[in-house]
């Protein structure tokens, strides 16, 4: 049992081998092609057979109808005379047709006048009158009956043909009296034709039979003949063809084996011989691999150990450089402790007795002292600010700087900021003005680093603004711009701080420089303000650590705007119902970039982390505040409340699909003004763009192919009220010139060819102007601007007929007051486009103002 066990655990190893018993290849192909050419060779002799068998059938018809006829017609006079010789002679002439199998002449009454001496079995044994009777029925058309019976079991069948005997009557002027004449009379008198007879003759089908058992014998014959041919021919071809893929087979076996040495030899000049050399140059490519692989087996383990040498003395290094490193930190961590008092101590001395001599404390200073005091009073207190700057950006470096929140009101703080920094405005005598939310009370944050920071930026607001200058502060509250912890998406609101001035301003190419460490605008900015270019860079580590973001809007010479924003928690007083106001402001900051620069709100719907990451570092560093949704749901309440200016929707997510998230922001009123784009690997831009997407981008994405599609769609939305146009024309050169013309405005255009499609696009995507054409395939112009005024969602989108037909005044009257003008094709250039897009565009914002 042992060795049979172990028998068959080897033979499980084994390679499965085909069966011994098999259909070869020259077999098959010779089996289907013998069957293809037996099957053919059937039907066609079938066909044969069947077509001389109706040939001949038709052939014994016709020669009984003819026959019938004749007996008819000759029988007739010895009807009119009562002559039986006539008939007698008529019969003997028939005994001598082969075919003839009986006949019956009969008179009017149904009495047999005449018959062959033998009757068929339908006749035979019944009265004459009986017989007559049989075919009384059948000749009331006076024509030919054509019937087949079968005389007994043991004879052949028979077509019974019965053939009326006709005359014709004629009246005779003379006497008055009825005298009846032959049917071939020709004297011209005007007669009535009657039946006075039948007469029955059977043609015998034996002949025919004969003749179909001969054609039978001869098709099979050749039938047979062909079908051995063809066999023989093919038996041959397949030889020829499959005799090369034999040892193809065999040399398939011969490498499966290891053996690459014998190469095949195949000398057909076809594809076979093709693979044949192919299948040659393998093995030789084998060969060469094979003792490669031998070579470089033999030195893989010395390089193995080689390589693993070195990645160990790579460790070994990597691992003195990292402690090394923790002791430089380390060292660091403690210089700056120690520096930290040491130089704050004598400075602190400095400036308190500096202060002390210029308030000429233990006696009076002429002022030239007051003023060199003054100097190192100012000096000390700049010094110390740095000092306490690069102490402070190296415990957020090094994550040393702790932070201490507490709860307080928020109108307060800005009291005490502004009040100090007044001191500075009033020297350049600038105006601050303050615009601060009632609905926001208190805020949670660490007091004396959030007034560093608004002081910071308040400060360099007034260093950088000329004298009689402006400068506001403003707070709001806004939506969320991130996703939150443990997978699950938190809407949180923030406050939005805001401090702008109107002073040199700031050039966009500088906008993200400046919030690194020792950088400023340019050297000569650094000396005539003074700074050393680090207080942006804390404040926005600052601002980072309390969980908040911080950005900047500015233009060369027209002033600047820092915003930052700090997470509201459950702790602070927020008014729980803003005004309609506020949400107005909100929108307003959610949406689009204004004319200074602004950073959009970006919502990224990507629930693949990597791909989030990705759109993000491009998003973020051309300036984009970017927001992440997961799945659909989170997506929608995001849109909603923090009302961003882009969306980037992924069509696949974890709990619906892209386009219904897509159909819903589309639905809702809130949400269907902002432009989404669709990010995915799917490529159906069609339904994107049919379902009101603004864009649609097949990943992977490159980074200056998502900014331009971005900056195209911002370029849209800045154009004016009119920035979607759907045109409708089943003439698509006519639509792609009108696209042409408006895209090179900044237009954005939709195109739809049919009624249908121009409906779906107008209902979803709710274009500002609808361009359409009358004529179309499916549904007319009239019945497509009759649906759209009589929808809510459609009839306040003007509509301007482009056509080449000239409208009737009815037709024109159907339109009245529908649309808002018709333009002629073949008139309509750009210019009368553009015209006509401004004309209304004014037209619409008055129609809102007096609303």
């Amino acid at each position: 049992m042992q060795a049979v066990s172990a028998r068959s655990k080897v033979g499980d190893d084994l390679p499965m081998r085909p069966p011994k018993f098999r259909l070869g290849l020259r077999f098959k192909i010779t089996a289907y092609i013998s069957l293809v050419v037996m099957f053919t060779a059937t039907v066609l002799g079938w066909f044969l057979v069947r077509r001389q068998v109706h040939e001949i059938a038709e052939h014994l018809k016709e020669k009984g109808a003819v026959l019938g006829r004749n007996v008819a017609s000759a029988s007739e006079y010895g009807m009119l005379t009562g002559n039986r010789t006539i008939f007698d002679s008529i019969i003997a002439g028939l005994k001598k047709e082969k075919d003839v199998a009986y006949c019956i002449i009969a008179n009017n009454r149904g009495e047999i006048l005449a018959r062959t001496p033998t009757l068929p079995h339908h006749i035979e044994g019944i009265s004459q009158t009986a017989a007559y009777e049989v075919t009384e029925q059948a000749l009331r058309t006076e024509k030919l009956l054509i019937q087949s019976f079968t005389e007994d079991e043991t004879r052949t069948p028979v077509y019974d043909i019965a053939a009326p005997i006709m005359t014709q009557k004629i009246s005779s002027s003379l006497s008055g009296e009825e005298v009846v004449f032959g049917m071939d009379d020709t004297s011209g008198s005007k007669g009535v034709t009657e039946r006075i007879g039948v007469a029955r003759i059977g043609i015998s089908l034996d002949s025919m039979n004969k003749e179909i058992s001969r054609a039978r014998r001869t098709i099979t014959n050749v039938t047979v003949f062909v079908v051995l041919l063809s066999i023989g021919i093919t038996v041959f071809l397949v030889r020829v063809i499959v005799d090369p893929v034999q040892q193809l087979v065999a040399a398939t076996e011969r490498v499966a084996s290891g053996n690459l040495d014998k190469p095949v030899m195949i000398n057909t000049n076809d594809e076979i011989g093709e693979l044949g050399a192919s299948f040659n140059k393998m093995t030789d490519d084998l060969k060469r691999y094979r003792t490669a692989l031998e070579d470089y087996s033999r030195t893989l383990e010395q390089k193995v150990e080689e390589r693993t040498k070195a990645l160990r003395l790579i460790n070994e290094e990597l691992h003195r450089t990292n402690e090394q490193l923790e002791t430089v930190n380390k060292l660091k961590s403690e210089f700056l402790a120690n520096m930290s008092h040491e130089l704050r101590t004598p400075l602190n001395a400095i400036i308190g007795f500096s202060e002390i001599l210029h308030d000429q404390s233990f006696g009076a200073l002429n002022e030239k002292q007051i003023k060199y005091a003054q100097n190192v009073v100012i000096s000390g207190k700049h010094l110390l600010q740095l000092i306490n700057e690069i102490l402070d950006l190296a415990k957020v470096e090094s994550g040393k700087m702790d932070l201490h929140p507490e709860t307080f009101a928020l109108a307060d703080a800005l009291t005490e900021i502004v009040s100090f920094a007044r001191g500075l405005a009033a020297k350049k005598e600038i105006t601050i003005r303050q615009r601060i939310s009632p609905k926001i009370v208190t805020i949670t944050a660490d007091p004396k680093k959030f007034k560093q920071i608004f002081y910071n930026l308040l400060s360099n607001a007034i260093k950088f603004t000329s004298n009689n200058g402006l400068v506001e502060i403003s707070t709001d509250i806004v939506g969320d711009f991130e996703i939150s912890v443990s997978d699950q998406f938190i809407l949180r609101r923030y406050v939005e701080f805001c401090v702008k001035d109107n002073g040199i301003g700031i050039d966009k190419a500088d906008h993200e420089r400046i919030f690194h460490e020792f950088q400023q605008v340019d050297g000569s900015h650094s000396r005539q303000y003074e700074g050393t270019g680090l207080g942006l860079a804390l404040t926005k580590k600052i601002v980072e650590l309390h969980g908040g973001s911080i950005w900047l809007e500015s233009e060369k010479g027209k002033g600047s705007s820092f915003y930052f924003t700090l997470p509201v928690t459950e702790n602070d007083t927020i008014e729980p119902a803003p005004s309609p106001e506020a949400a107005e402001r909100r929108k307003e900051l959610a949406v689009g970039s204004n004319s200074k620069g602004r950073a959009e709100a970006v919502l990224v719907v990507e629930d693949e982390p990597h791909s989030f990451e990705l759109i993000s570092a491009y998003l973020t560093e051309a300036g984009y505040q970017v927001a992440h949704a997961t799945s659909g749901k989170e997506a929608i309440e995001a849109a909603r409340l923090i009302h961003p200016a882009i969306i980037t929707l992924d069509i696949v997510l974890p709990d619906m699909d892209g386009w219904t998230v897509l159909q819903e922001l589309k639905a809702a009123p809130e949400t269907s003004h902002i432009p989404v784009v669709i990010t995915s690997v799917l490529q159906d831009d069609g339904t994107g763009f049919s379902m009101g997407a603004a864009d649609y981008i097949v990943k992977p994405i490159s980074r200056q192919q998502l900014l331009d599609r971005l900056e195209k769609l911002h370029e849209f939305t800045a154009k004016g009220r009119i920035s979607d146009v759907l045109v409708v024309d089943d003439d698509r050169q006519f639509v792609e010139l009108v696209a042409t013309m408006l895209e090179e405005q900044s237009f954005c255009i939709t195109k739809a060819y049919t009624g249908l499609q121009a409906i779906e696009y107008a209902t979803k995507q709710r274009p500002d102007l609808i361009f359409l054409d009358l004529l179309l395939p499916d549904i007319s112009g009239f019945e497509i601007v009759e649906f759209l005024k009589m929808e809510e969602t459609t009839k306040d989108i003007p509509i301007v007929l482009v056509t080449a037909k000239d409208l009737t005044d009815e037709e024109k009257r159907s339109l009245d007051g529908k649309i808002e003008a018709i333009a002629q094709k073949g008139h309509y250039g750009k210019n009368d486009f553009l015209g006509e897009i401004k004309r209304i565009e004014r037209l619409v914002t008055t129609r809102k103002g007096e609303a």
